[in-house]
């Protein structure tokens, strides 16, 4: 029986604009690319609370969780990574700030381009999509 890994990431909107982070070239997979905060669930953890945890380990923000609005799956060295993203709010983004896992942020505008892996420009364009259908 193969492993497989659940990951969650979430997509912030501040001013039409959504939050994106970029990978430290120190990381093993992808470094340097960019991506939406989040990471993985840890065995027993609700999905929801391991969304919070990553994405207040990785931003130092305290976000709400909204619907989940994209489930996607790939295969990256025998193991299969199965990622639900989901829309978040934050009350307060002014404590922004990075931990080593990422190296800069950039709030990213509807159509402007970022070197990332087809599945994560594909999901930060379904994330605009469902925010422009409001």
């Amino acid at each position: 029986m193969g492993e497989f890994v659940v990951l969650v990431g979430g997509a912030l909107f501040a001013s039409g604009k959504l939050l994106t982070v970029k990978r430290s070239e120190s990381k093993k997979f992808l470094p340097g690319f960019w991506e939406i905060p989040g990471g993985k669930v840890e065995f027993g953890e609700d999905p929801v609370t391991a969304l919070k945890r990553e994405f207040r380990e990785e931003t130092s923000l305290e976000i709400n969780a909204l619907q989940p609005f994209n489930v996607w799956s790939w295969m990256s060295g025998g193991v299969q990574c199965i990622e639900i993203d989901y829309l978040v709010t934050c009350n307060d983004i002014s404590g922004l700030r990075l931990s080593n896992e990422h190296s800069e942020f950039h709030w990213l505008q509807h159509g402007e381009k970022i070197a990332s892996t087809i599945e994560m420009i594909r999901t930060i364009e379904k994330a605009f999509s469902v925010v422009d259908r409001g």
